[in-house]
């Protein structure tokens, strides 16, 4: 089974936050102050794709992909320092906190042993493109501390199901080439940046019983 989808939308004065200098402390204490503003026009546009396979007996295959582009077409604001005069900001990249691309994909097989048991092995990756979490930034700006690089996280899962049982049981691992990546980083209030690292590689045993006539 295929599935895929384009989709296109065109904001006009689309709300985003812009962070002016503070360091006179005119707007208060804080050495940036973030204001509100109305982007112009902004395009946002993307395709996603979903596969769903057999492609031999017993074998079966997922695939997730997605890509996303994003742009201001026309973003013009007050500017604050020079009163009466406006500032371009049409080539800031988009605060969406989405990368331009992702994957989620699996393979497997089933096999049936002497028994009539049954043991599925299962490997997947979850990946995504670089992803910047402190924008809006120029397009042409050097990364910031919290950059997250494209990466690739690997799971793994291996059930054994019995004949005739109502349990299955399975082992499986979760970032399982530990890749580290940002679960969360930004510039706190007080301009000490915090981040939060995602999970690292994760192992475990998982049992399942079912009661009654299903």
């Amino acid at each position: 089974v295929l599935n895929a989808d384009v989709f296109w939308m065109d904001y006009t004065d689309k709300h985003e936050g812009v962070v002016i200098n503070n360091d006179d402390g005119r707007y208060g204490p804080d050495p940036n102050r973030e204001i509100t503003q109305n982007a112009g026009s902004v395009d946002i546009y993307g395709v996603e794709v979903e596969l769903r396979a057999s492609p031999w007996d017993g074998g079966f295959l997922t695939v997730d992909g997605g890509y996303l582009f994003s742009e201001y077409i026309e973003f013009s604001i007050d500017d604050f320092e020079n009163p009466g005069q406006t500032l371009d900001l049409t080539q800031r990249k988009i605060a969406d906190r989405t990368p331009d691309w992702t994957l989620n994909a699996s393979v497997g097989h089933t096999f049936i042993l002497g028994s009539g048991a049954q043991l599925t092995p299962v490997l997947g990756v979850y990946a995504q493109g670089e992803y910047e979490w402190l924008a809006p930034t120029l397009v042409n700006d050097p990364d910031s501390y919290c950059h997250q690089e494209a990466y690739a996280k690997f799971r793994a899962r291996l059930t054994y199901l019995p004949p005739s049982s109502n349990w299955e049981a399975s082992l499986y691992g979760s970032n399982i080439t530990d890749a580290r990546y940002f679960e969360e980083c930004a510039n706190s209030r007080s301009g000490i940046f915090d981040y939060r690292w995602g999970n690292p590689d994760v192992w475990g045993l998982e049992f399942v019983a079912r009661f009654g006539n299903n």
